[in-house]
């Protein structure tokens, strides 16, 4: 009976052991697939009179005050709805600080709430005077 429980209990562990490989391994190819960390960005993101505009390599977008529907910071990630299904997403990498990312959430919530007619406000306040986002 004794040999039977080691038996058991040897197996068990044997799949418990090989269970983790195949996570690991798993993991692995996942990651070599999908690599994360420091992955280079060329595009910008600014706020001006007319808009959200979403600099990219392949073209540039423009989220008018007038289109956008939602603007949400979670974090120091900011994301921009519109309609039409247009969106825009800030990562907080963009920014120095999680203070700057509520900065320009901030003034582009000011912004919109008056369809960016307090542009001169906005851009004059010590809100808006936070460098043009480069994500780079």
């Amino acid at each position: 009976v004794r040999v039977g429980k080691a038996f058991l209990a040897g197996a068990l562990l044997g799949v418990v052991f090989r269970s983790i490989e195949i996570l690991f391994r798993l993991h692995m190819a996942i990651q070599q697939r999908f690599p994360m960390g420091n992955i280079p960005r060329f595009c910008s993101s600014a706020l001006t009179r007319e808009g959200v505009v979403d600099h990219r390599p392949e073209k540039t977008v423009v989220l008018r005050w007038t289109d956008i529907q939602e603007i949400n910071e979670y974090l120091g990630y900011v994301h921009f709805r519109a309609r039409r299904g247009q969106a825009c997403f800030v990562p907080a990498t963009a920014f120095a600080s999680l203070a700057d990312a509520r900065c320009f959430h901030a003034a582009a919530r000011a912004l919109w709430e008056k369809d960016g007619s307090n542009w001169d406000e906005v851009a004059g306040s010590p809100v808006g005077r936070l460098p043009r986002v480069t994500l780079s």
